[in-house]
């Protein structure tokens, strides 16, 4: 044998990434990806958990709202009724609570209360806004309980999760229901 025949021969590998380095890389990706999908469903089904609860103290909170608008629907009924309110105020606010009584689907009725609340803040409604019964401890202790629900939903929107979750769905921005002034009897 000859000395070049004896002598080793190294193989060098191509120039570029590392098999190793390249596999630390992969490792490191679905890691990362594993972490992020399960911190998005953590969030949906903590999401999925608030929205539910925000529901059920809803349903709580029409029982009262119930009762309130049924005395200022009378109310506006009898200043119609003297032509102390205009018959196209009568008409859009029976329109409201015919809107918030028709339907059980809690966004809905969510919208249809807070028209409704926009109109017992109205002029017109002024004149007869000290004869609306004033809101109990109770139903403002359920609205604002409702409200604290609806905020844990926007930060759970909010959290990093809440935002992958934006990209594959959208959410309608939790909002507070706020009782119209007048509403409140001040």
């Amino acid at each position: 044998m000859t000395e070049t025949s004896k002598e080793k021969v190294h193989h060098q590998p191509p120039a570029g990434i590392s098999g190793k380095r390249l596999t630390s890389w992969v490792l490191v990706a679905l890691a990362v990806i594993g972490i992020g999908l399960s911190s998005t469903l953590w969030t949906y089904n903590r999401l999925d958990v608030a929205r539910r609860e925000s529901t059920e103290m809803w349903r709580d909170v029409t029982e009262h709202l119930s009762e309130r608008y049924r005395a200022a629907e009378k109310l506006v009924a009898e200043g119609v009724d003297s032509r102390q309110v205009k018959m196209e105020f009568g008409e859009k606010f029976r329109l409201a609570i015919d809107a918030f009584r028709t339907t059980s689907l809690p966004a809905e009725q969510v919208a249809a209360a807070e028209r409704v609340e926009r109109l017992l803040s109205d002029n017109e409604f002024q004149l007869f806004a000290a004869s609306l019964p004033k809101m109990s401890s109770a139903a403002d202790s359920l609205i604002a309980d409702y409200n604290r629900s609806r905020e844990r939903e926007k930060m759970l929107l909010e959290s990093w999760g809440g935002r992958v979750l934006d990209l594959f769905m959208k959410f309608d921005p939790p909002q507070p229901f706020t009782v119209a002034a007048a509403a409140l009897g001040n």
